[in-house]
């Protein structure tokens, strides 16, 4: 009787265990798509900073060329 309840109690723990990973697992998988999607942000930020910045220094131009 005391064996099987060992049995029992280590195969609950086993159980226990997987579900355990099983959600780190999906943490993880979480964490990593919305680093991709941040770092696709960041990307599209800095791609229109970079437009808004050209065309800031090309109306700088053009206001300078009119005095």
């Amino acid at each position: 009787k005391t064996q099987s309840t060992i049995s029992d109690l280590k195969k609950a723990n086993e159980d226990e265990m997987e579900k355990v990973h099983q959600r780190v697992k999906q943490a993880i998988m979480k964490k990593e798509e919305v680093v991709a999607q941040l770092k696709q942000q960041y990307l599209a930020a800095n791609k229109r900073a970079d437009h808004l910045e050209g065309l800031l220094e090309q109306q700088r131009k053009q206001l300078l060329n009119k005095k």
